[in-house]
């Protein structure tokens, strides 16, 4: 009998604090739960640290090897959706530890939230973590604070420019699961950000304003926490973003598959937001900064912003 939630774990060379991660989800208050490690061809001792925990708690881990490396996270995760048949799934990052309340709050968010939409209503509920340094000492309460970004903001347009789901914390139901297609996933930035364009204009997505996860910063983060408010770490993400890929770019890429994959069934009101927003690079400069004003295609704080303005 399939588990009410599958949790989904992506590893790949994370030895170093994959225990702590298994150990805080066997210690769940909520039990009705499945565990799925997929590793990515790790050259280090991850795949036996699962293997052992698979075998130690087989009704509640099983674990997959990857024979050829799918290359990143995003390819990782979305694969692993193909294993499931739950009712809800969860994704979980390698490195970090959750809180033991952390699957009975989201579920209980969850259910709320199916009852103020319907059962049949795609939904994503997220939630806040806690950033913590790589001996889980605190460095600060909220995540998203931390980050300047405003997590109750789920509107279509400000999510084609800016995530603000960590996908370490979502929670899907079934609605959600079997919307989610698996082709041109190429321009696809993160795998939390593509499913939470999906919700936000085929369903809803729900966030709960409480911190559920111990969000681990290290030297080997894929994204790690960065203040986007102070104009450091603004300068720092612009000049990160300007030498590995032009990040404003990307999402046009991304809006562009986006609309392939789901333009036949957008509703029409979506469809024109998509559209507009992928017809802004055609514009001289002026305009650009004049329709990402005027149609609120805008990042979620006011540096970010700005340097959104600066390099459209």
């Amino acid at each position: 009998m399939s588990a009410v939630v599958d949790i989904l774990m992506a590893t790949y060379n994370g030895e170093k604090f994959l225990s702590q991660q298994i150990d805080s989800i066997l210690a769940q208050t909520f039990r009705d739960w499945h565990l799925f490690i997929q590793d990515d061809c790790s050259s280090d001792g991850t795949a036996g640290i699962a293997k052992g925990y698979a075998q130690k708690h087989p009704d509640k881990i099983e674990f997959i090897q990857n024979e050829t490396c799918s290359g990143s996270a995003k390819a990782n995760f979305l694969s692993m959706l193909k294993l499931v048949d739950s009712e809800y799934v969860m994704f979980c990052d390698q490195d970090d530890v959750w809180l033991d309340t952390k699957v009975d709050q989201t579920y209980e968010k969850m259910l709320v939230s199916e009852q103020q939409s319907n059962k049949e209503c795609p939904i994503l509920v997220h939630t806040d973590l806690i950033v913590v340094d790589n001996t889980l000492h605190p460095l600060h309460g909220s995540f998203t604070k931390h980050q300047g970004l405003k997590p109750m903001v789920n509107s279509l347009n400000k999510l084609l420019t800016q995530n603000n789901v960590t996908g370490c914390t979502v929670m899907l139901n079934r609605p959600l699961q079997q919307l989610i297609k698996f082709e041109r996933l190429e321009a696809v930035l993160m795998h939390d950000w593509w499913i939470a364009l999906i919700a936000s204009a085929l369903g809803k997505v729900f966030f709960l304003n409480r911190a559920t996860v111990l969000y681990r910063q290290h030297e080997h983060n894929s994204l790690g926490a960065v203040n986007n408010r102070t104009f450091h770490g603004i300068v720092n993400v612009i000049v990160q973003r300007l030498k590995t890929y032009k990040r404003l770019s990307a999402t046009f890429s991304q809006a562009d598959s986006f609309l392939k994959v789901y333009g036949g069934i957008l509703a029409p009101s979506s469809k024109r937001t998509v559209e507009t927003y992928l017809s802004i690079p055609k514009q001289i400069k002026i305009t650009r900064v004049f329709m990402l004003l005027a149609n609120r295609y805008t990042k979620q704080n006011f540096l970010s912003m700005i340097g959104q303005l600066i390099y459209c």
